[in-house]
């Protein structure tokens, strides 16, 4: 019995267009998942904003924890930046 030698085939021959479309799928989502994760972090941002203005028109807030929102804030921002500038 003479079995035939399996051929080797590179990564294009065998995946194809399937490897790229899939390739490009999950770039796709990737990008998708970090713009969401964006917009997260905005409202977030957005919502401490409104805390803090709230905190400070209250005269019963603590500086403490308006000076814990604003810090908050920084960082979200800050990641933003990061995220957006990637």
């Amino acid at each position: 019995m003479n079995f035939a030698q399996p051929h080797p085939v590179g990564r294009d021959t065998v995946c194809g267009m399937w490897c790229n479309q899939f390739e490009n799928y999950q770039m796709k989502e990737t990008a998708m998942t970090v713009d969401a994760h964006i917009e997260e972090l905005r409202k977030k941002h957005e919502a401490l904003s409104a805390a803090v203005e709230e905190a400070q028109r209250s005269p019963g807030s603590s500086d403490v924890e308006i000076a814990e929102m604003k810090k908050q804030k920084l960082k979200i921002k800050e990641e933003i930046h990061r995220l957006t500038n990637e």
